[in-house]
């Protein structure tokens, strides 16, 4: 009897345990609006609230990230015709996603197929909260004859120059000279870190700049690395570099500002979100970490990308996104003119000819900058927080 309760007891703290360790509140509910019912179950995660609206035999996932408080719905917009069904969700009084609206299979935003639907174009017309939706002020700031910000974007930005950054429209100086192949150089977690350009065939420091005060210190190392390391990828906020010529493996996190040499023998390699040991041999032939985990899913796409809450794929330059919450359904974005992009939680941005671009449900496609050096060299690095 005894066995059994203290298993019993066990059982019970592993539970408590995992549930804490889930950190998922879960709420169901329905909401009435002129006749029609819609069922809703809302996920408070971490870091983001997970809502999904069923609707008109339809379902619609809806992450929604950097919400202060925990947004409920209040209240539901809808319309239905032959060839779309849409939503449009209001979060205590705020509109925090664009119109969806589901044709076959694939969810569009409306501002993506505003003026194909008269109907539907006429139905938001009557939506007094939609009148202020994506309204773009796009005023340039011109920094130099080469570079100009655009401020209609609510973020902080960063970009990479040739004798430094300029970070939110200040320059930060790091080298005395023009650098216009900075390899060994990466943004990570407000922090920009640099080898040391102003030396010529070695350098034997690292330069970080913070960019929430635009301070720069340094990172000393023993022995001197060549010019010819490579960065490997960034798994924690920390940055793995190898350096070919002398064989050795450099772990750094600039936020402490401390770095670690890995084993002579061997080095670490990251790949389908675990670390594995691989040969140095292996690594002389520039040897990326694979952040991939999709095990040759949706095949029938040109690209695939990941982050921890989408899957990304392209189709003949079509953007679509696939909520991880919810993979029966796709929600178009927008029309590419390149197959390259960046993502960060609900935004992506990409660069095409001289410009940066920026794109996210609430804000719909924006011009971040403009640079002329961008179409020639690959070396440019930007950074958006």
């Amino acid at each position: 009897m005894k066995k059994k309760i203290i298993i019993g007891i066990v059982a019970l703290i592993i539970l408590l345990i995992a549930v804490k360790k889930s950190n998922v509140k879960v709420l169901k509910y329905k909401i009435k609006n002129n006749d029609e019912v819609y069922n809703i179950v809302e996920k408070f995660k971490k870091d983001y609230s997970y809502y999904e609206i069923s609707w008109n035999k339809k379902t619609y996932p809806i992450n929604i990230f950097n919400t202060k408080n925990k947004s409920r719905i209040s209240k539901i917009y809808s319309y239905k015709n032959n060839t779309y069904s849409c939503i449009l969700p209001i979060f205590n009084d705020e509109i925090l996603t664009d119109i969806m609206c589901y044709k076959d299979s694939t969810i569009y935003n409306y501002q993506s197929i505003k003026g194909k639907d008269e109907k539907l174009d006429n139905y938001v017309e009557t939506i007094k909260e939609y009148k202020n939706f994506n309204i773009k002020e796009e005023k340039e700031i011109k920094y130099n004859n080469i570079i100009s910000f655009y401020n209609s974007l609510n973020k902080n930005i960063s970009i990479t120059t040739y004798k430094g950054i300029i970070s939110n429209n200040k320059e930060v100086k790091i080298f005395d000279k023009d650098v216009y192949s900075n390899k060994i150089s990466v943004y990570v977690n407000k922090m920009y870190l640099t080898a040391d350009y102003n030396s010529n065939y070695e350098f034997d420091k690292f330069y970080i700049v913070d960019l929430t005060n635009n301070e720069i210190s340094t990172i000393k190392v023993k022995n001197p690395i060549s010019f010819d390391s490579y960065i490997q990828g960034i798994v924690d906020d920390k940055v793995y570099i190898f350096d070919p010529e002398n064989e050795i493996q450099y772990e750094i996190n600039p936020k402490s500002k401390k770095i670690n040499i890995t084993s002579n023998d061997y080095i670490k390699y990251y790949s389908n979100n675990k670390w594995t040991k691989v040969s140095v041999k292996q690594a002389k032939k520039e040897l990326l970490f694979d952040y991939t985990s999709l095990n040759n899913i949706y095949n029938e796409y040109d690209k695939v990308y990941e982050n921890e809450y989408y899957y990304y794929v392209i189709k003949n330059y079509n953007l679509y996104r696939i909520n991880k919450n919810y993979t029966d359904s796709r929600e178009f974005l927008i029309k590419l003119p390149v197959d390259e992009i960046e993502i960060c939680n609900d935004y992506l941005y990409y660069t095409y000819e001289d410009g940066l671009y920026y794109y996210s449900n609430t804000t719909g496609l924006e011009l971040v900058l403009t640079n002329k050096e961008l179409e020639f060299n690959k070396y440019i690095k930007y950074y958006i927080y």
